[in-house]
């Protein structure tokens, strides 16, 4: 890509499902990573924000119900190059009925966790998702 040629930035929505003070971290692993990761996803074509993310939740967690999506927590973006483009996420605060939390494919195990929780699993997570869920927690 030429100097002069705009980069390709997709755009990514995440969800902060809180519980009893607890944020929901699904485990992924991608090519030879493995990492502590929040539901969601990119936007696809013709598809608004909250659009985006109810699909998303339902393919990662498809025993979630009453899915409210809240207000946007914070943003960030994904410093790697995905291809030939970058990735910024917005995430939001979400309120759903998820007391059993039954995984789709791309993640293999999720925990609740709290501040004391985030800290010990930082070095696990990309950092943008570290800050969105401490402010999430922080409220």
């Amino acid at each position: 890509m030429s100097a002069s040629e705009p980069k390709l930035f997709y755009i990514g929505v995440k969800a902060l499902i809180k519980r009893d003070g607890k944020i929901l971290v699904l485990k992924r692993a991608k090519k030879d990573e493995i990492y502590w990761d929040l539901p969601g996803g990119r936007i696809n074509n013709n598809e608004t924000q909250i659009e985006a993310l109810k699909r998303e939740l339902v393919e990662e967690i498809p025993s979630i119900q009453e899915i409210e999506i809240k207000k946007i927590v914070s943003s960030c973006n994904f410093n790697k190059d995905l291809i030939g483009g970058g990735l910024f996420f917005l995430f939001y605060d979400v309120s759903a009925n998820t007391v059993q939390v039954l995984l789709g494919n791309e993640h293999s195990q999720h925990k609740w966790i709290d501040q004391k929780d985030l800290d010990s699993i930082k070095k696990d997570m990309f950092s943008g998702y570290y800050d969105a869920i401490k402010a999430s927690l922080l409220k």
